[in-house]
């Protein structure tokens, strides 16, 4: 094993804040490329692809009747479409809170009432 003396170090620091670097735009370069089109728009199809699920296209239709799950269609046609960032969106605002996060939201509530009260 090969032990570094003091006057290394510097040099060494430099090596590895590169190497660093030069990872962490790979990552970046990476991540870019594997969600090219963060905001893409998506037809039925494509949209019961990406949804966890994968419901059929009936269920689909039945939310968009319903106005559960976000869509724009064209005046002019009766083409369904889908805003992925929309998507993303409604299924994240399904997110249920763990009990620590509601007994954090608890305890911010209480706080700001004694603060008001005093």
């Amino acid at each position: 094993m090969d032990y570094l003396s003091f006057d290394q170090l510097p040099r060494i620091v430099q090596e590895l804040s590169e190497k660093v670097d030069r990872q962490s735009k790979l990552l970046e370069q990476i991540a870019e490329n594997s969600f090219p089109d963060k905001d893409m728009w998506m037809d039925i199809d494509q949209l019961t692809a990406y949804l966890p699920n994968h419901p059929v296209r009936k269920t689909i239709y039945k939310k968009v009747e319903q106005n559960i799950i976000p869509y724009h269609r064209r005046k002019d046609g009766k083409t369904l479409y889908f805003l992925k960032s929309e998507i993303d969106l409604y299924l994240r605002e399904g997110k249920r809170k763990t009990k620590k996060e509601i007994e954090m939201d608890a305890d911010e509530i209480l706080s700001r009432r004694h603060k008001r009260s005093k």
